[in-house]
């Protein structure tokens, strides 16, 4: 992945919407253009940290580095709005302008507030589950805070333990039979070979006649490189594909909405997404 070009396709995009980004880039080049003391000072914060925030991240940069952004991009709009609506000449194209992205930014807020709205994804998932899955089914899971609540974690929740089976847990018995498939250590973990990993997740779908992932690490790993995490990578296309025995029989998945429209997202960026309404898949043995 290019970071440079993925901070304005995706994160920026995303972040503040196409109209608000579209208008404060042009906004910063203003600024620019206008030659003056605070107008320079009110481009110089956005342009150093973009330079500076966009070589930490070498595989996918996370949205939350573009929040520091999003106050002085609001301001470089707002300067070329106010300038442009003070010139008689570009006084209706920027009323036009202007409209558009003001009332194009409060229904893409708008939009993402309907989440919130909605069933939670991973709820809607556990009540599937416990509808349609016998209790004592064994079901692959992976390390994620993103799984579907199940057994105690769902009906007597203890908000101050943590219910993610992370490496070295390898089972639990909790109304279902739950299996980890540790995608957080052991199969990321360089100091084994492709074989190992091939070993280890045939053992573990072996186990199990259900699987149950939300798109965590099914994205993190889409980024990571094909000659360190190949094994894996495919693993996620076979599974896809019902190759290694399982079919894909139910997804949930909450986008945001208003007045009928619904904004689909799936391409944004992971953790924009994963928080608050992430993809939940339930596949069941062939």
């Amino acid at each position: 992945m290019n970071a440079v070009p993925y901070w304005f396709t995706n994160l920026l995009w995303w972040g503040l919407g196409p109209a608000l980004e579209i208008w404060a880039l042009a906004g910063l080049v203003w600024l620019l253009l206008r030659r003056d003391r605070l107008a320079f000072l009110a481009a110089v914060f956005p342009l150093a940290y973009g330079l500076s925030a966009g070589q930490t991240a070498t595989i996918a940069p996370f949205i939350r580095y573009t929040v520091p952004l999003a106050p002085p991009l609001a301001v470089a709009a707002a300067v070329l709005s106010a300038d442009l609506l003070r010139h008689p000449k570009w006084r209706r194209p920027a009323q036009l302008a202007t409209a558009v992205v003001l009332s194009t930014t409060l229904v893409w807020a708008l939009a993402y507030m309907n989440v919130y709205h909605a069933p939670d994804s991973r709820l809607e998932a556990s009540r599937w589950l416990l509808k349609n899955v016998p209790a004592d089914s064994k079901i692959l899971i992976e390390p994620s805070q993103n799984t579907p609540p199940m057994g105690s974690y769902l009906t007597a929740i203890k908000f101050h333990e943590s219910y993610v089976m992370f490496y070295p847990q390898t089972e639990k018995h909790d109304y279902y039979w739950l299996y980890p498939l540790d995608t957080y250590r052991s199969l990321y973990n360089r100091g084994v070979d492709d074989d190992w990993r091939r070993n280890y997740i045939q053992s573990r779908l072996a186990l199990v006649d259900w699987i149950v992932m939300d798109d965590s690490y099914l994205q993190q790993y889409q980024h990571l490189p094909e000659s360190e995490h190949g094994v894996v990578k495919q693993y996620y296309r076979d599974l896809f594909s019902g190759r290694p025995g399982f079919n894909l029989i139910k997804t949930f998945k909450v986008y945001p909405s208003i007045l009928g429209l619904t904004v689909n997202d799936d391409d944004a960026e992971l953790t924009f997404r994963s928080f608050d309404h992430p993809r939940v898949f339930i596949f069941m043995r062939q």
